[in-house]
């Protein structure tokens, strides 16, 4: 009985430690990496994964660590509304400041337009892109078309 109260309590001493060590492992990992207020442009291109993501905000020296980004996003469940595109940020943001600015939507966005489109079906593809609602895109669609005309 005595072997396993020292186990157990051992047991509890090391899960402590751990979660003492995780605890500030992310919690040093969320600050912002520098006290540098300038900005940057940060370009999203389709089809990145948020591990890639992660390590390019890394390289970039937005965050402190990949790993860090892609748990955040995972566990919050923003991973899949990052969106591609073109972003303002800087190395003074906290991990969750820059998650929140690349799921609010990009300062630019990329339209991809094929040789040889009518331009209705080019106008078709900034309503997509841009995720107008139904109102908005009538207007939309009708002023670009007016402005089209040749």
């Amino acid at each position: 009985m005595k072997r396993f109260l020292v186990f157990a309590f051992l047991v509890i001493i090391f899960i402590a430690l751990f979660g003492v060590a995780g605890f500030s492992w992310w919690k040093k990992n969320i600050e912002a990496p520098s006290s540098d207020t300038s900005s940057q442009r940060f370009a999203i291109t389709k089809g990145k994964s948020a591990s890639e993501i992660g390590e390019m905000l890394y390289g970039d020296g937005l965050i402190r660590n990949p790993l860090a980004f892609k748990f955040y996003v995972q566990i919050s469940n923003k991973a899949k509304k990052i969106q591609a595109g073109e972003y303002t940020l800087s190395r003074h943001f906290t991990l969750a400041e820059i998650i929140e600015k690349l799921v609010s939507g990009p300062d630019e966005l990329w339209i991809t337009i094929p040789e040889g489109l009518r331009r209705e079906e080019i106008v078709e593809r900034f309503i997509s892109v841009l995720r107008l609602d139904s109102e908005s895109a009538s207007v939309f669609r009708q002023q670009f078309l007016q402005g089209s005309e040749g």
